[in-house]
């Protein structure tokens, strides 16, 4: 498969190379401690959000959910100094089949210990309207288990980000729910940003991770840069049709996660009002477990 022009594959090499590194940097794995092994094994991804001052990781709720039976870490650099998220703040949805989505309001030790080595989105960076999304170019990035290097003697593990470029779902999801629920297309066969054919590795592990929309359908290409970049929401499943062939990335919109903020840290509502006014109230809460 090839691009229809040499200027849509520069396109979407620039999506790739400027836009990217951008995500990566906001976005963190999200480890599960093997205490018995004392090592980190690849369990999920979070993204950083920064709201009036005060510091959460967004993750799915099946995520976070492990804290009861796990140590979850993350860290900030490559360095073996982990931030402890179970000291954290949580709020963890509770039916998983309709919304999945886990927050961990960070200590101000731990926004510091993590912005010391890593930028934060702001409520700027997110689209935080119920319209219908337009049309357009939408990835997620995460780090899945198959990107992820254990080395056990030497007790280092290293995980690569899996980057997805699709359009969203044309065809609703049985399992959508209006208004809260984005799905993009996804097929294991795919090409990369030279057109050329390519497997996409097993995404089980990016559970948590940002949905993105890299390029609204009829901007001006030319104007684009990765301020254009909008978290549109927090992924959490793999939707596979009757035969379990994967086909779409599903997760909670990112309007409907802020909207639980707001709902749960009443100090926060001042901030999140002036972005979207009366955005809170308009959304149910998911209800914690």
């Amino acid at each position: 498969m090839a691009f229809r022009s040499d200027a849509v594959r520069d396109f979407f090499r620039r999506l790739e190379e400027e836009g990217v590194p951008w995500i990566r940097e906001r976005t963190v794995p999200v480890y599960a401690l093997d205490a018995a092994r004392n090592i980190p094994l690849a369990h999920g991804t979070g993204v950083l959000l920064k709201i009036a001052g005060v510091g959460f990781l967004l993750s799915a709720a099946h995520v976070l959910r492990r804290r009861k039976t796990h140590t979850l870490l993350v860290f900030p650099t490559d360095s073996n100094k982990a931030i402890n998220l179970n000291t954290m703040h949580m709020r963890v949805s509770r039916d998983e089949r309709f919304v999945d989505v886990g927050i961990a309001r960070l200590t101000p030790e731990g926004l510091a210990a993590i912005e010391r080595h890593r930028p934060f989105l702001g409520l700027e960076h997110l689209e935080l309207t119920d319209v219908p999304p337009p049309e357009g170019w939408y990835s997620v990035c995460g780090y899945p288990g198959s990107l992820t290097d254990e080395d056990l003697p030497a007790q280092v593990v290293t995980s690569t980000a899996l980057y997805y470029c699709s359009e969203l779902r044309g065809k609703p999801l049985a399992s959508a729910i209006e208004g809260l629920t984005i799905a993009f297309d996804f097929a294991a066969e795919s090409v990369d940003s030279d057109g050329e054919d390519a497997d996409v590795p097993e995404p089980g592990g990016i559970s948590g991770c940002g949905m993105w929309r890299m390029h609204a359908r009829g901007s001006n290409s030319d104007e684009w840069s990765p301020a254009s970049l909008r978290l549109v929401g927090i992924q959490h499943s793999v939707v596979s049709n009757s035969r379990k062939v994967p086909m779409a990335f599903r997760g909670t919109r990112i309007h409907c996660v802020v909207a639980w903020i707001w709902q749960e840290f009443e100090d926060m509502r001042a901030e999140i009002d002036r972005f979207a006014p009366g955005l809170g109230p308009r959304f149910t809460g998911p209800g914690q477990a």
